[in-house]
């Protein structure tokens, strides 16, 4: 990570395409290649640390071709950056894009067409937390368009109380959307981050799925109501009475 540091933001993003691009290639037509590695490096696939090791190599390959393209960059388009190695996992994810673990919201709480904070953009956000609780976990990303844009938070920041430290209000804010949705309990499946990246700052809500028992949201905007949430492929699914006891009883296996 440290030789990206004398990569502009254009060769930044190209490292990070060609590492997804790499990465991908590797899930959906590996077994060609670990075939290959067990049949010619067979002491390799006793180290228990093999999986991390082929992406090192994946990884490394990639550097080396960014190596190429840079000796070739005049030298006005060296200019450093300033990315941290959270910062291009963070990109690396955009890049990715929605699937069923990952999802992106433009904001947490500002409506981007009335101008205005809204409770239905706030239980947006809350249904895709429920739903990666209710399933195998997820990262939300809020400040990401669904085209890969960043957006950052202005705009969910100007909703918030004036002060100089804008993501403690932010993120009390949150804290508040949690508690009341869900109770008290849910913060030990959440961790959130905050990033900045190209001078935007985005918020990542990493949520670990509950393995014991599945989670209602409570509807602030519909007078608590309660709701049942699933993930599935990329998008977030309301479940009926009947489908919620058919899910929980396969999913928990309470049988």
């Amino acid at each position: 990570w440290n030789e990206t540091e004398n990569l502009n933001e254009e060769k930044i993003d190209g490292f990070v395409k060609n590492i997804v691009t790499a990465i991908e290639e590797y899930a959906n037509a590996g077994f060609s290649y670990i075939s290959d590695k067990i049949e010619n490096e067979k002491n390799e696939f006793t180290d228990p640390f093999v999986f991390v090791n082929i992406l090192n190599e994946v990884i490394d390959k990639s550097k080396e071709k960014e190596k190429v393209n840079y000796s070739k960059s005049s030298p006005s388009s060296r200019k450093a950056s300033s990315l941290s190695p959270e910062q291009l996992r963070i990109k690396i994810l955009i890049e990715k894009g929605e699937c069923s673990n990952i999802e992106f919201k433009s904001t947490l709480r500002y409506c981007l067409h009335q101008k205005n904070a809204d409770k239905k953009i706030e239980h947006s956000s809350m249904k895709t937390i429920a739903a990666f609780l209710n399933t195998d976990g997820g990262t939300l990303l809020i400040g990401v368009d669904d085209k890969k844009n960043l957006l950052g938070l202005i705009n969910d920041f100007s909703t918030l109380k004036k002060g100089d430290n804008k993501v403690d209000e932010f993120q009390k804010h949150f804290d508040n959307l949690i508690e009341n949705y869900f109770g008290n309990s849910v913060f030990t499946f959440i961790n959130v981050l905050f990033h900045e990246i190209k001078k935007n700052t985005i918020c990542e809500i990493q949520v670990k799925p509950n393995t014991k028992k599945h989670m209602m949201l409570k509807n602030m905007s519909d007078n608590s109501k309660e709701e049942f949430y699933i993930r599935r492929s990329a998008s977030t699914k309301s479940l009926s009475p009947t489908e919620m006891l058919e899910y929980i009883a396969g999913h928990w296996n309470t049988n």
